[in-house]
């Protein structure tokens, strides 16, 4: 098997401080700031699990239980 790369956007909590965001997200490899709508930031993430039966749900549980952030997106998904 190889290896999976996702690109997630996430939007913050309203308040939240992205320097404090981006340390709270360890396991991401790549962290980048964006602009979004009506001036608000958000961080797109690119993270890199095994092609393993459920690689990619563990990382969106560790994001979902994340107090710092609203939601996120997947935006897009690749295979190394």
């Amino acid at each position: 098997m190889g290896d999976v790369v996702a690109k997630i956007r996430i939007l913050p909590n309203e308040g939240v401080d992205l320097d404090r965001l981006k340390d709270s997200l360890s396991f991401a490899k790549i962290i980048e700031e964006k602009p979004f709508v009506f001036g608000l930031k958000v961080l797109e993430i690119l993270v890199r699990v095994p092609d393993a039966e459920g690689g990619l749900s563990n990382i969106e549980k560790q994001i979902e239980s994340n107090e710092l952030v609203s939601s996120y997106e997947l935006l897009e998904v690749g295979r190394l």
